[in-house]
């Protein structure tokens, strides 16, 4: 997964993100910034990638030594009256700055897989300065953000 430009495709069909953490159904960042301004929701995950407790929110951090990892979510596609407002809105939240090298997170462009197949979606990852300080005991086991919290 390589850290995108942030620039969106003006030419797509449709803007799509996989959400894991907080952005999830059911979860409070959803019901401020994706509830009703989605075309479409669907279960997805995405292997290779390990997620990581930080204290109240999720990252997702490519790990290709661990292949079998799995991270669970959802593909959220954003109805195209909204898209523009959406992705601000997910950067602003992710303090995503796509001139800014040191964020927190990175916006980067994958292949999630669905039960309807693969899609290409945006996702926010760690980036590179907070990949550093994650350690074995912060691993989410299973990747579900959502099962990990419930059972706090």
């Amino acid at each position: 997964m390589m850290p995108s430009n942030g620039a969106a495709d003006p030419g797509a069909k449709q803007i799509r993100v996989f959400v894991y953490g907080t952005l999830r159904r059911g979860c409070f960042n959803y019901d401020r910034i994706l509830k009703g301004r989605t075309a479409a929701e669907e279960p997805a995950w995405i292997a290779g990638v390990t997620l990581y407790d930080a204290g109240g929110f999720p990252f997702a951090v490519v790990d290709p030594a661990k292949p079998d990892n799995v991270v669970v979510g959802e593909v959220m596609t954003i109805d195209l009256a909204e898209h523009p407002r959406v992705l601000r809105d997910l950067d602003e939240l992710e303090g995503f700055d796509p001139q800014d090298p040191a964020n927190l997170y990175q916006r980067a462009e994958v292949t999630v897989k669905t039960n309807t197949g693969p899609v290409q979606a945006w996702i926010y990852q760690a980036g590179p300065n907070a990949e550093q300080e994650f350690t074995a005991a912060d691993a989410i086991p299973g990747g579900d953000w959502v099962m990990f919290t419930s059972q706090q």
